[in-house]
């Protein structure tokens, strides 16, 4: 099977579905907007062309590598291109943020979207709230299925906790994490007003922001006007290995963006037995019961994070029951070999329908 994605060939959420297949037996290839070294597998860098080149360069491609499917990853850009080739099967992947924010911007962003899903022969997202929305921009019913990126369970796991706070100086400590981006829907500014509220009574608590984006800037000073800003730490981006490390390490993890789709950063907390505060959106309703593998609070309550964070502190029982509740999910509905397992069978069966039709 030959495979050519439209997709962000430098994202680590491309890398790792496009080597599955590679080192599962199909031929790879990637178009992408950035340059990338994804080792065996071609990249195709179109991003700095202007249209009508970026258009013919595409085509070319296609014909040269001979795909037997075309995936395009994020609705309303690689998506939008892959349409525009009238190919197939041709398969679309929302992110989330292409199918719940982008198309209600306005009214050519809706139009587009919608034709890029009705081009489609299968559309995936992580989150049913997306395949729902999905439908209801393309005004019709779309073949569609849930499908996670899924998370490698052997990275991310509870195991070498104690190793882990130990190289990152955190034995003493009650680490709180986030690794959202920084920008405004990720709510992170919350998060900091939160646990300035928190932190006075819990000395040992650390705030620890693991991500990179517009606002670090701006979320720097907004740390620094707090009372406990030498308790508030930016690390800026980590590879992939350390951010395994951070989670293993953490006792709590945090997300609370305005709109989302399945978090991977969820999972991969979830898959280190972490307690979440997260916010009560429907996608994390599939994954997060209440008091149980932690809590749903409101984007932008501020006093609701807090008292989450307080409760999840003062209840070892309840941190620890996480260990087994939310790994014990992933683990489930969210392996990322079991779910690239079934992705391939999708693959087949489109192809399959194609010889047939």
């Amino acid at each position: 099977m030959r495979i050519l994605y439209f997709a962000d060939a430098a994202s680590i959420h491309t890398q790792r579905w496009a080597r599955y297949f590679a080192d599962h037996g199909c031929a790879v290839a990637v178009v992408s907007k950035r340059e990338a070294s994804l080792a065996g597998i071609p990249v195709h860098s179109v991003g700095s062309l202007p249209n009508l080149r970026k258009y013919f360069a595409i085509r070319t491609i296609l014909r040269d590598f001979k795909p037997d499917i075309l995936h395009a990853h994020y609705i309303t850009s690689f998506g939008f291109w892959g349409a525009l080739m009238a190919f197939h099967p041709f398969v679309l992947t929302g992110w989330g943020t292409d199918i719940l924010v982008t198309p209600e911007r306005n009214a050519f962003l809706k139009t587009l979207t919608r034709f890029t899903l009705r081009r489609s022969d299968l559309l995936t997202a992580d989150a049913q709230n997306v395949l729902d929305q999905a439908a209801k921009i393309a005004g019709r019913p779309l073949p569609a299925r849930l499908v996670q990126w899924g998370v490698d369970v052997d990275a991310f796991s509870p195991a070498g906790r104690e190793t882990a706070r130990r190289e990152l100086g955190w034995s003493d400590k009650f680490i709180i994490l986030s690794t959202r981006s920084l920008e405004e829907n990720y709510n992170i500014g919350t998060i900091i007003d939160a646990f300035s509220r928190i932190a006075p009574a819990i000395p040992e608590a650390h705030l620890v922001i693991a991500g990179y984006g517009p606002m670090r800037e701006r979320l720097g000073v907004h740390a620094r006007a707090t009372d406990v800003a030498e308790r508030i730490h930016f690390t800026g981006a980590l590879t992939y290995k350390n951010i395994a490390l951070h989670y293993q390490g953490a006792d709590l993890f945090i997300s609370i963006p305005a709109s989302d789709a399945t978090s991977m950063s969820l999972l991969e907390a979830m898959a280190c037995g972490l307690p979440v505060v997260v916010s009560d959106l429907p996608a994390n309703h599939e994954w997060i019961e209440e008091g149980s593998g932690g809590f749903l609070v409101p984007p932008n309550g501020t006093d609701a994070v807090a008292g989450a964070i307080r409760r999840l502190h003062a209840d070892p029982g309840l941190r620890a029951g996480a260990v087994l509740e939310n790994r014990g999910a992933v683990l489930t509905r969210a392996n990322h070999a079991r779910e690239m397992e079934r992705m391939m069978g999708y693959y087949t069966g489109l192809l399959d329908r194609a010889s047939a039709g």
